[in-house]
């Protein structure tokens, strides 16, 4: 759930629109456009897992969604894998300044 939401909202979009990012300078062609929104499809197809494609075109390329779900698993474990907070913080009870009074 978590990688669908990253990659529909964060990454796809920058893939569609890298100029809305500022990853390129300028607009890109009406053919790259084209090919970026169908890498979106296919990276979206990825993240979904589903057992067969909408779109009948891009039928071809389910042996490299197949090949690649476990390299995209793990970059999802990997992306959902976080330190327990007030470890990485450091911070000790001791070293905490009091508060002081607002007036």
């Amino acid at each position: 759930m978590i990688g669908a939401f990253f990659m529909l909202r964060y990454l796809n979009p920058a893939v569609v629109t890298p100029q809305a990012y500022m990853l390129v300078d300028s607009a890109p062609s009406i053919h790259a456009k084209r090919t970026f929104t169908l890498l979106a499809k296919i990276l979206q197809n990825l993240t979904n897992k589903p057992t067969s494609t909408k779109e009948e075109y891009l039928s071809p390329l389910n042996d490299v969604v197949e090949s690649n779900k476990n390299r995209l698993n793990k970059f999802f474990f990997d992306l959902c894998e976080v330190e327990d907070f007030y470890n990485q913080l450091k911070v000790s009870k001791s070293a905490k300044k009091k508060e002081q009074p607002f007036f």
